[in-house]
């Protein structure tokens, strides 16, 4: 699981974990562990609705606004926010774009969205089934 670290049960500053580099540099950790195994290893991320004060996703045409209002609890700034595993925003096909690259990038082939969201990422899960 690539998930920030909630010990307080909000995104905050621990958060900044999955920001960056810092994802590539846990991934790599479970890479170097697993060693051969390492591509029968399904890595995950979850997201909840930005309601929630946990990791965020939305559909939205406002993914830099959503990006805005979560930074400051991470301390990064909204592009950076964007960039991390702790946020999810934007159109369907943003969300797809985003959710293909982590795939590609970070090894990342299991998504969880919490049970609040799935009407609203439906038209996710429908474009990506199977790819």
């Amino acid at each position: 699981m690539i998930n920030p670290i909630l010990d307080a049960g909000v995104i905050g500053a621990e958060a900044a974990h999955t920001v960056g580099g810092a994802t590539e540099l846990r991934i790599g950790w479970v890479r170097e562990g697993a060693g051969e195994r390492f591509d029968e290893i399904e890595l995950q991320i979850r997201y909840s609705a930005a309601s929630s004060g946990s990791v965020v996703a939305a559909i939205t045409d406002d993914a830099r606004g959503l990006a805005e209002a979560v930074a400051p609890r991470i301390g990064v700034s909204a592009d950076e926010a964007l960039q991390s595993g702790a946020v999810l925003a934007g159109s369907v096909e943003e969300v797809c774009d985003t959710l293909v690259r982590r795939r590609e990038e970070w090894g990342v082939s299991y998504v969880v969205f919490g049970e609040d969201m799935y009407e609203q990422f439906a038209p996710v899960v429908e474009r990506l089934a199977g790819t």
